[in-house]
């Protein structure tokens, strides 16, 4: 549960950065402190949903963009569930090459 306070605080960090906004102007046009808004994007701090509205209508975007692109564990038990469906039917061979190539990938800096 704490993982998306900080997803929505970076959300909030980057649609900032793509205003070209500070810290300082945000915290200006929302009546916040610096020191709170750089806590609600590390996600240091559990913002209400009250200061995510002010902070969403500082930056001129609806406040759903700011959940946007989280994942759910329902999102995340489908995706395990896809990848379970190709391998069902596969060789051990197959499987094991499925599971050194995912080990390789993981470790390349991408």
């Amino acid at each position: 549960m704490e993982e998306i306070y900080k997803l929505v605080g970076n959300r909030i960090r980057q649609e900032r950065l793509r205003l070209n906004m500070t810290q300082e102007r945000l915290a200006e046009l929302t009546n916040l402190s610096v020191a709170f808004i750089g806590q609600i994007e590390r996600g240091d701090n559990r913002a209400s949903l009250v200061t995510i509205q002010k902070i969403a209508d500082a930056l001129n975007v609806p406040i759903s963009k700011l959940f946007t692109e989280i994942p759910s564990k329902k999102t995340e038990y489908k995706l395990t569930e896809q990848i379970e469906s190709i391998l069902r039917d596969k060789t051990p061979q197959q499987k094991k090459f499925a599971r050194q190539l995912l080990e390789f990938i993981f470790k390349k800096k991408i």
